[in-house]
């Protein structure tokens, strides 16, 4: 599974986020197992009761998020999540590929933000 580096943001400030226009969702620091990773971004994202805990329903509702009234939904790390390297590049994966999945013309626009000091990180990650 191919990680996509330039699908996330690393200065959410350029972004000029505003809770009267844009549905920001914070992801917690300490989450080190997938199965805190699918419940934070689930409760973070607010997704619906049929959320299946699992990588495919996170993909699924990735792309949907007909739930959110915002256009634009900002799924903001507060820093990247202590997962082994086989489940970051999982989640990583999936994230990049949601983003790609929203065109310009569509209902929302998923903005993925990780701080400044991920971009290494990330980087190591999506370079292997």
């Amino acid at each position: 599974m191919s990680v996509d580096f330039d699908s996330f943001v690393f200065d959410p400030g350029i972004l000029n986020l505003d809770p009267a226009r844009d549905f920001i969702a914070k992801i917690p620091t300490g989450i080190d197992t997938k199965e805190t990773l699918l419940a934070a971004v689930g409760s973070a994202l607010r997704f619906p009761e049929y959320f299946g805990g699992n990588w495919d329903a996170l993909s699924d509702l990735l792309r949907d998020l007909s739930w959110i009234k915002y256009r634009r939904v900002i799924l903001l790390h507060q820093e990247v999540p202590r997962l082994d390297r086989q489940t970051l590049s999982t989640y990583l994966a999936i994230l990049g590929d949601a983003v790609k999945n929203w065109k310009p013309h569509d209902d929302h626009e998923l903005v993925v933000v990780f701080p400044r000091d991920a971009r290494e990180i990330i980087a190591g990650i999506t370079n292997t």
